[in-house]
């Protein structure tokens, strides 16, 4: 979650949109995660699901549009990815450049989870159980404080396509927003 939460904030502030103190909290990312796969036994966020990748750990639904891979359960499409990277690197995506979250990604850390939360259309019963995973297993902790950031660096060859198909997308959006203005 640490990737992610690393991720969403060198995204934004490539994208040059909005500047964010620290992306979105690992603490978040990772209680959220936990709730929606109920502590990772929902079997579209193991490895595997019927003999082909899952590793989608936020649930994440495929619209029709979706180009990558899909899981099929229960009459719903999910996204499926071929390791946990690459679900980091798509999520991330959607956290920073759907615009949904913007209010998340620039509001004061103390009010993120509960702007998550409204993004995402829950409730605020999920928001106290989102506090309370967050309180009883100390996730706090696992945030990256916004003065200890660094820009992921790949090192590998696969992790260099990935950056590199990112910047070529980012690229394109601030070319796209620039013509249209």
């Amino acid at each position: 979650m640490r990737l992610c939460q690393e991720y969403t904030k060198g995204k934004a502030e490539f994208l040059g949109r909005y500047r964010t103190e620290a992306g979105i909290l690992s603490s978040v990312l990772l209680a959220d995660c936990l709730i929606v796969t109920r502590e990772g036994e929902h079997p579209l966020s193991k490895e595997e699901y019927r003999g082909r990748y899952a590793n989608n750990l936020f649930l994440l639904e495929a619209p029709e549009k979706w180009s990558g891979k899909v899981q099929k359960l229960e009459g719903k499409r999910y996204r499926s990815y071929k390791t946990y990277h690459d679900l980091v690197t798509d999520y991330s995506d959607l956290l920073v450049f759907s615009g949904l979250y913007d209010d998340v990604l620039t509001c004061p850390l103390q009010e993120q989870l509960e702007k998550y939360c409204e993004v995402k259309l829950y409730g605020r019963g999920y928001y106290e159980q989102m506090r309370k995973v967050i309180e009883v297993l100390d996730l706090g902790s696992i945030n990256v404080p916004p003065t200890r950031f660094r820009q992921p660096q790949p090192n590998s060859s696969y992790e260099r396509q990935i950056m590199d198909t990112f910047l070529q997308a980012v690229g394109s959006k601030i070319q796209a927003d620039a013509e249209r203005n």
